[in-house]
């Protein structure tokens, strides 16, 4: 397995190429973390001398066990293959393709903006997409939107999501046609976001990184 020493040195190019990465274990965070994780992990290869680099952008305020599909970029090799994380002329290779995918994640910090990369990033299937849209209209605070959605909600959305909203005693308020949330309803929505937020953070280690930023459905 390849240990976090060699993964450090392993980075170091690209480190200096985008200084203001902060590695964080096996990875590469793009601060300023505030609503989404941006960075660039490193995964082992099944032969100690080899890893697998992953660009993600994540949502933080969505359960990792929501997410399904989410933006995972495999920052391959020209020519095909793993990296050997103890070649230095692979460490120099990769530091410009791992620099390329931080430069065209920089933008990401919004819903809007994470939905238009998702789509590029995957084959359409238009259940899938209506499931992925979902949170991040709830997010942005889009009941309408959101409403639309759950007129003919998936499978995934039934096992989901139904569940969490009538835990927190919104599903009715979203899902029936004609009815909308009430002021109390919307904080109780930011504040389940804020919550599932919270606990990303505490899961990837980067609280220490973390920006506090008010949420659209602070503002609704």
């Amino acid at each position: 397995m390849t240990t976090k020493a060699e993964v450090k040195r392993f980075l170091q190019p690209m480190l200096a190429a985008c200084p203001e990465l902060v590695l964080v274990g096996r990875t590469a965070v793009l601060p300023p973390v505030r609503h989404y994780l941006r960075c660039i992990y490193i995964r082992s290869g099944r032969r100690s001398e080899f890893c697998w680099p992953t660009g993600i952008v994540a949502p933080l305020y969505v359960p990792v066990a929501f997410l399904n599909d989410g933006i995972n970029v495999r920052l391959a090799r020209p020519g095909g293959g793993l990296w050997r994380v103890r070649e230095p002329e692979s460490a120099i290779q990769f530091a410009k393709i791992g620099s390329s995918f931080v430069e065209q994640v920089r933008a990401i910090d919004s819903p809007h903006a994470y939905l238009e990369r998702q789509r590029t990033e995957l084959t359409p299937h238009p259940i899938r997409e209506k499931f992925l849209e979902l949170p991040h209209r709830l997010f942005s605070g889009e009941f309408e939107r959101v409403r639309e959605l759950l007129q003919e909600p998936d499978w995934i959305t039934f096992l989901q999501w139904r569940p969490a909203l009538e835990n927190i005693g919104l599903w009715d308020s979203l899902h029936k046609p004609g009815s909308s949330l009430s002021s109390d309803e919307t904080k109780r929505l930011a504040r389940w976001f804020h919550e599932r937020e919270r606990e990303s953070l505490a899961a990837e280690e980067i609280g220490h990184l973390w920006e506090d930023t008010p949420m659209p459905l602070d503002t609704v």
